[in-house]
């Protein structure tokens, strides 16, 4: 085995052992692949919004209990994904072609993990692109966009992730639940906006501000919340571990939620959906927004759904420790 990977192996158990029974300490310094941890500490807040008829999605507000976790400060990036593939790569968890990365075990053999090939709409800034190279049996990221979001990443390559590190070194890694994601952006203040002081402007965000970037930039470029998370609003979109249903409030738990009823919808052309029509197939929670999104779509509240093998430039993921 590599000496990368034993430096790995022991960061990865250190952080285990530190952590497991959900520790409230304060560093935040100890890296899994790379990643910087922001402690949440155990507790309770209001999810949902009061009284908006433009969003019954977001109601009723209830009071939902969390144990302590972990939350990478920011989104997954190009880096840490194509360390990710290389180490998912040698241990068999993935196959690769040119243009696209599947996965090679458990439950999503086949699936599509991440397009290589994802280029940026008609329109849009070239840089929208997939910045994974794969060449000569190594991934690595492109020059210049290590610490870019990964995107073009679907749900299954984000769970992949997780369920890599989980299994291979023994760390209990997974998506945010939507309650520990919206508990995580709303910061101890349950501020409307996941930001420094729970306003929204281009200076806090990378959204449809009117002097917006009109792309994806470098993870952690705008003030952190009060929890000293970055990206929660904009930049991309975030994969949580949940299922979708816009009724989900109305019989969630009080403690620890998350929505596990959904099944995986074909990958054939037949699921339609999204951009104001409505999904004929089950879908799975993303959050926070993206560089795309009006302001209204970064409220820490605000839901929202893709197909789980939907693959694109406003999507990308961060992980939790439990």
């Amino acid at each position: 085995m590599k000496f990368r990977r034993l430096v790995l192996v022991f960061l990865v158990v250190s952080a285990t052992i530190f952590w497991g029974c959900g520790s409230d300490s304060d560093d935040d310094d100890a890296t899994v692949s790379g990643i910087t941890w922001i402690t949440i500490p155990e507790g309770h807040f209001f999810m949902g919004t009061f009284d908006d008829p433009l969003h019954p999605e977001e109601a009723p507000v209830h009071t939902v209990n969390l144990d302590a976790f972990q939350i990478s400060q920011t989104e997954i990036t190009n880096a840490q994904y194509a360390d990710y593939l290389n180490d998912a790569l040698e241990e068999g968890y993935v196959f690769a072609t040119a243009s696209k990365v599947y996965g090679a075990v458990g439950t999503y053999v086949g699936y599509l993990y991440l397009d290589l090939e994802g280029a940026a709409a008609d329109g849009e800034d070239p840089d929208n692109a997939c910045h994974i190279i794969y060449e000569d049996g190594v991934f690595s990221a492109e020059a210049g966009y290590e610490n870019w979001p990964v995107t073009f990443v679907s749900w299954h390559g984000a769970y992949a992730f997780t369920r890599f590190y989980t299994e291979v070194y023994g760390v209990a890694m997974g998506l945010p639940t939507e309650a520990e994601w919206e508990y995580a952006a709303g910061g101890e203040d349950e501020l409307d906006y996941p930001s420094d002081d729970g306003t929204l402007s281009c200076e806090k965000a990378n959204y449809d501000c009117g002097s917006s970037l009109g792309r994806v930039t470098t993870a952690g470029s705008y003030p952190s919340n009060t929890w000293e998370l970055q990206d929660m609003a904009g930049n991309v979109r975030e994969w949580c571990w949940d299922w979708y249903d816009e009724a989900y409030y109305s019989s969630s738990s009080s403690s620890n939620p998350v929505n596990l009823s959904g099944s995986e919808p074909p990958s054939d052309g037949s699921a339609t959906g999204g951009d104001g029509e409505p999904y004929n197939y089950d879908t799975r929670v993303v959050r926070g927004g993206s560089y795309t999104s009006s302001a209204d779509d970064l409220r820490t509240a605000a839901r929202d759904q893709d197909y789980p093998f939907n693959l694109n430039g406003q999507t990308g993921f961060r992980v939790v420790l439990r």
